[in-house]
């Protein structure tokens, strides 16, 4: 039989720290248990969570920054080499 302890977590938190946390209202938060988005418990009909497996979630959801010169801005001029300015 596996031993639980060492997967219990260190810290379980509430629906109100997850909220705040994710800096959305608490109903965001019971849709995305409802929807099964992030990992919870059900202890005595209170819902918790592990704080380790909502900041993995969180960090999953990080959207990676383009690599600088793949990414050009539309604002730029783009000047071919010898093309010269007008010095109005």
């Amino acid at each position: 039989m596996k031993d639980l302890r060492n997967d219990m977590p260190s810290k379980l938190m509430t629906i109100d720290e997850v909220a705040d946390l994710f800096r959305v209202s608490k109903t965001t938060v019971y849709r995305m248990v409802e929807s099964r988005i992030i990992p919870f418990y059900r202890l005595g009909g209170r819902l918790r969570f592990n704080e380790v497996e909502v900041l993995a979630y969180l960090e999953s959801q990080r959207v990676k920054p383009r690599e600088e010169w793949h990414y050009v801005s539309p604002h730029k001029s783009h000047k071919t080499k010898g093309s010269v300015e007008s010095g109005k």
